[in-house]
């Protein structure tokens, strides 16, 4: 692959996972409307996950944006 079509995949893979932060913060949100306190548990396990998500989002962001001005530089 060239590295045009990497970025692009990287950025493609990026938006997934900002995809599944999004639906899990409607899961979150519809747990947390319910009043169930016996979700508790649940929503701290979502709330890391969704925090993880998009650290790594971020950084995947960073790298794919440093990567891409290298690449211009060069061209």
């Amino acid at each position: 692959k060239s590295s045009l079509e990497l970025i692009v995949d990287g950025y493609a893979h990026v938006l997934a996972l900002d995809i599944d932060c999004m639906r899990m913060e409607r899961e979150i949100a519809r747990l947390a409307e319910s009043g169930d306190p016996a979700v508790a548990g649940e929503l701290r396990d979502l709330s890391v996950v969704v925090r993880c998500l998009r650290r790594t989002s971020a950084q995947l962001r960073d790298l794919l944006r440093t990567v891409r001005e290298r690449i211009e530089l060069r061209g």
